[in-house]
């Protein structure tokens, strides 16, 4: 259901934060970490979410008249990019390529939609709730 994956989200995002603020507080946290280390898994568990949103948001902003038109430009070439590298990635996997229009609305979309349970784990991990296990 709808409900249960937003929950299993919460609880994965969550619980990747615990990770992250468990491993900030061990003495010499950072001290030789690699980029493909702990800080990419931060930045993928912390920040991502964010800017993906903001990314995504791009469209919106400039239909809305809230951002100049050559703003769009660089989304459109950041889809190119992403595109591309979808279509290096399935052909090096030998697998058949996504069609064109799902690979728009995974870009467009789905940031949108996975902001929402992603603020609601920050909010929980800040103010020190606890996200428990339960049955759907």
């Amino acid at each position: 259901s709808w409900k249960g994956l937003f929950y299993q989200r919460v609880r994965w995002i969550f619980g990747n934060l615990q990770c992250i603020g468990f491993h900030l507080r061990r003495k010499g946290a950072l001290v030789g970490t690699r980029i493909s280390g702990f800080p990419m898994f931060a930045y993928e568990n912390a920040c991502k979410a964010p800017v993906e949103f903001l990314r995504a948001s791009v469209p919106f902003g400039v239909a809305l008249g809230w951002l100049p038109i050559d703003v769009l430009y660089g989304y459109v070439g950041l889809f190119l990019l992403f595109f591309i590298s979808v279509k290096v990635s399935f052909g090096v996997e030998n697998e058949p390529l996504p069609r064109f229009l799902d690979l728009v609305v995974y870009y467009s979309l789905c940031p949108i939609f996975f902001i929402l349970p992603y603020s609601a784990a920050i909010w929980k991990f800040l103010v020190g709730a606890n996200v428990t296990w339960r049955r759907d």
